[in-house]
């Protein structure tokens, strides 16, 4: 799998519950080779929000990347936000959970 792990700050009137339901939205059904995505909040800053998500392939993550309706949702992303997000792709190595202990 690949992917991007994104460090985000919410503007201040953005709260994270706002976020979370905008993200539950989304027709990820749509998203050709989408596997998962999560949202995480800093202990120490409750404004900084890192995202997860992963894609079956590099070239799945990358066309999905380069499409124009994911760069609607970018935008719209983009207005909750201070300044742009700091964008680290992954290729994904190793998942541990509950499920496959």
């Amino acid at each position: 799998m690949w992917g991007t792990i994104a460090k985000m700050r919410l503007k201040p009137d953005v709260s994270a519950d706002y976020v979370i339901a905008q993200m539950n939205a989304f027709d990820r059904k749509r998203i050709g080779g989408w596997v998962s995505m999560s949202l995480h909040r800093a202990d120490a800053d409750s404004r900084e929000i890192w995202m997860v998500g992963m894609f079956d392939s590099k070239e799945s993550y990358q066309a999905n990347a380069e499409s124009s309706a994911q760069h609607s949702i970018f935008t719209m992303l983009r207005s909750w936000l201070e300044e742009d997000p700091v964008w680290h792709d992954v290729e994904h190595l190793l998942s541990l959970d509950e499920a496959h202990h």
